[in-house]
C-alpha cells in the first residue's frame, strides 16, 4: 500500500492512497463468490448461475461488493500507517477501482487536533483567538430570541454564580480577551489526558465507527443516562 498524506490545515489532512493490483484481485473474487451464491436467473436455482452469466448479468453487482468491502478495509489501514484519528467520515474522491488494476482514491478528513498541541508546542494564534471572539460576540443580537434562550442564560448566571449584569458585560469581557490570556487559560484548566468525549447517535449506525477512531473505553448510555450493556 502507498499514503501520502498532504496538510490542507490545521485540522484537515489529503489522503492519497493506492492498494496493489493483486489485493483488488483478491478482492473481487471473493466479491464474485458472495454474488454468486445469492444470484438468482430464470432457469437456475439460486446459487447455481453460472460463472459466465454473472460476468454478464451481474458486473455492477460484483464491483459494488468490492467497493463496499475493499475501500474501507484500506482506508482504516491507511489511518493506522499514518497514525491519522478522524472525527468523521471521509470524503471520498477520485476512486479508481477496476479488476485487476490498482485501487486509488483520495480521502479528505478532518482530524482531531491534539488538545496536548494546544497547550504545549503550538499555542493558539492572534488568527484563531480573532475568529472565536467573533463567533462568540458577532451572534449575541440574536441569542435570546427565544423563552427558552433567555432561560437558558438565566440559568447560566446561577449555576456558575456569575454576576447579574453578566450578559450585558460579555461583549466587553470577551473584546479584552488576548492571546496570551488564552493560551495562559488553556495551561491552566485543560487536561489532554482527561479528555471526555461525548458521541450521540444511533448506536446500531455509529458504535462500530466510533470504535474505530480508537480514542480509548467507551462507555455507552441510554437516554436517561442509565449505562447500558455492551455486546
Amino acid at each position: 500500500m502507498k499514503v501520502a498524506v498532504e496538510e490542507i490545515g490545521a485540522c484537515k489532512r489529503r489522503l492519497q492512497v493506492e492498494e496493489g493490483p493483486e489485493v483488488v484481485q483478491d478482492a473481487w473474487e471473493k466479491a464474485f463468490k458472495r454474488v454468486q451464491k445469492e444470484a438468482r436467473l430464470p432457469g437456475f436455482r439460486k446459487g447455481k448461475v453460472p460463472a459466465g452469466m454473472i460476468k454478464l448479468h451481474f458486473a455492477d453487482d460484483v464491483r459494488q461488493e468490492v467497493a463496499r468491502h475493499l475501500i474501507p478495509d484500506v482506508y482504516r489501514q491507511a489511518l493506522q500507517e499514518t497514525r491519522l484519528r478522524p472525527v468523521e467520515e471521509p470524503d471520498l474522491k477520485e476512486v479508481t477501482l477496476e479488476e485487476g488494476a490498482p485501487l486509488k482514491f483520495e480521502a479528505m478528513v478532518e482530524i482531531k487536533r491534539e488538545i496536548g498541541d494546544f497547550v504545549g508546542s503550538r499555542p493558539p494564534t492572534a488568527q484563531e483567538v480573532a475568529t472565536s471572539k467573533n463567533g462568540s460576540t458577532l451572534t449575541l443580537p440574536g441569542r435570546w430570541e427565544t423563552a427558552r434562550a433567555v432561560a437558558r442564560d438565566i440559568a447560566a448566571l446561577v449555576r456558575f454564580q456569575l454576576p447579574d449584569d453578566y450578559w450585558s458585560r460579555y461583549a466587553e469581557l470577551v473584546s479584552r480577551l488576548t492571546v496570551r490570556d488564552v493560551d495562559a487559560a488553556a495551561k491552566r484548566l485543560l487536561t489532554p489526558d482527561r479528555l471526555t468525549w461525548v458521541v450521540v447517535g444511533d448506536r446500531a449506525a455509529i458504535e462500530a465507527k466510533v470504535r474505530a477512531l480508537g480514542f480509548g473505553e467507551i462507555a455507552i448510555i441510554d437516554a436517561d443516562g442509565k449505562p447500558v450493556a455492551t455486546r
